[in-house]
């Protein structure tokens, strides 16, 4: 078999009113074929544009035939497929839109049922490497990873310098049957001199990547240097891939209250030493919180939540904020919790955590009801073990206990306290827990007894209710919101929340 993808450059007229045409010259020897085309808009306004196929052999259309469509300002992405079949085909397809575009076509075969494409490998096989030149910093750079599978890929993609060395990375992940973009200079810190560097993309399943590079009105677009097939250190089924898994089981622990000072027998806990985080333990969300109905998980929070920005590294969680622009968010980060598959009520629970610094960072670990008893939020409760915003700056080494009680919002209430933490708590470690009774919660920090309530209430219930139904466990990091307010140039991305572990008890009987 032959592949002659298209990637030559081209002009693009100055004038932006202009009608600007890309035509790519297809060329296929195979049993059968199939072809997608790329178009990102780079200007500062939506870009109308028609696509169409031509030629002999063309049997297959680009879906929805000869479509017209609008890319939106500064960043819309499009995709179109075709498909034919025929030991040889040939013609070209042919872009035009209103505005200056980038765009890339590339040739897939198909062969005994397996798709090539732009990499020689089947699809069963994980960790397909792709790495690009970057040609100095005439332009943006854009790396584009298309999934034709029915999983989600999930990718890292890395700047290397000139000697190879990786400089800075970022993880998400390709839904299914869908693609990616990613602009390097949003994605990753870059110098401004590219000559001699690479990024490159690994994956955990088959997929297409192409990069593309363009200086104004022009463009370029860089074929992949394919690299040797097999699972990479940096992406491997083991070590990422965070699914929700369905139908987990729910373990709920009754425990016996803890008396101060008194004694304790460990009941549940997460060491983090496995070499993923276990989908029977652990709901990965993604989002910004709309699924629930409320967007900005209720707080104007400013990221994306994916599953791959928490990992398992040197035995400890670690939930990783990035400046990474995903679905019309300008920052990811990871929020994970324990709903429908572990839930306490009473007892002590502890965490040991290190916190990341920094201006509008908010990392918490908390309660929710397993179950919206007495009503929606808070006539439920909430519980808030630990939280904090803005440390090392504004925030201090200040942190936060609370519980959130009363009515469903707006009628809901809270009891707040606050507990200044000596030294850095963003350099060291320290362990952040809460006992609770029927009557009466505690927190404390390092086994320092900061806070005590023994009032709180709901519209639907008597006391001691709500806080007398089980809860299950939340850890995230987000970014923004009402509370710590927005990042600011001051705040260092990536940023991590670290968990050596999780553990809760019940007071002996």
């Amino acid at each position: 078999m032959a592949i002659s993808p298209a990637l030559p450059a081209a002009a693009l007229a100055d004038d932006a009113n202009a009608a600007l045409a890309h035509t790519f010259p297809l060329l296929v020897d195979g049993d059968g074929w199939s072809t997608r085309l790329f178009a990102t808009n780079v200007s500062d306004a939506p870009s109308r544009c028609n696509l169409s196929l031509r030629g002999g052999g063309l049997d297959g259309r680009f879906a929805g035939g000869s479509p017209e469509f609008t890319l939106a300002a500064e960043g819309g992405l499009s995709s179109f497929a075709s498909a034919g079949t025929g030991a040889l085909a040939f013609g070209s397809a042919q872009l035009e839109c209103s505005q200056p575009v980038v765009a890339q076509g590339v040739i897939s075969l198909t062969s005994g049922g397996q798709t090539v494409g732009m990499s020689p490998v089947t699809p069963a096989q994980a960790g397909v490497g792709f790495q690009f030149p970057l040609l100095g910093a005439g332009g943006p750079v854009a790396v584009v990873v298309g999934n034709e599978s029915e999983s989600p890929a999930d990718c890292r993609l890395a700047f290397a310098d000139a000697g190879g060395a990786t400089i800075d990375a970022v993880d998400y992940t390709v839904p299914a049957a869908g693609l990616d973009l990613k602009f390097l200079a949003d994605a990753l810190a870059l110098p401004a001199d590219l000559d001699g560097a690479a990024a490159r993309v690994d994956c955990d399943r088959l997929v297409t990547a192409v990069s593309l590079q363009f200086s104004g009105a022009a463009f370029a677009a860089l074929p992949p240097a394919v690299l040797n097939a097999g699972p990479t250190e940096v992406i491997g089924e083991a070590a990422r891939n965070n699914i929700n898994i369905g139908n987990p089981a729910l373990t709920i622990a009754d425990n016996t209250p803890v008396a101060p000072g008194g004694g304790m027998r460990l009941v549940w806990s997460d060491e983090f030493d496995a070499a993923r985080l276990d989908p029977a333990t652990w709901f990965f969300e993604t989002g910004d919180g709309s699924e629930y109905g409320i967007p900005g998980w209720g707080n104007d929070e400013l990221q994306w939540y994916l599953p791959n920005s928490a990992s398992i590294e040197n035995g400890n969680l670690v939930i990783t904020a990035r400046r990474q622009a995903q679905n019309g968010f300008q920052y990811t980060s990871a929020r994970i919790n324990t709903r429908g598959r572990f839930a306490l009520r009473y007892g002590r629970i502890e965490a040991r955590i290190r916190l990341p610094a920094g201006p509008g960072l908010w990392p918490a670990f908390w309660l929710l009801p397993q179950e919206d008893a007495y009503g929606g939020w808070a006539a439920s409760g909430e519980i808030d073990i630990m939280e904090a915003v803005n440390l090392g700056g504004s925030g201090g080494n200040t942190v936060h206990g609370t519980l959130h009680y009363g009515g469903a919002w707006p009628n809901n209430r809270s009891s707040a306290n606050r507990h200044a933490v000596g030294g850095d708590i963003t350099e060291n470690f320290h362990v952040y827990a809460l006992e609770w009774d029927e009557r009466e919660m505690r927190w404390y920090v390092d086994d320092t007894l900061y806070a005590t309530e023994s009032e709180w209430s709901t519209t639907a219930a008597s006391f001691p209710a709500p806080f007398d139904r089980p809860f299950y466990i939340i850890l995230n990091l987000a970014v923004g919101g009402g509370f710590p307010g927005p990042p600011n140039a001051a705040t260092n991305f990536p940023a991590a929340l670290e968990v050596d572990y999780v553990r809760v008890y019940s007071g002996e009987p």
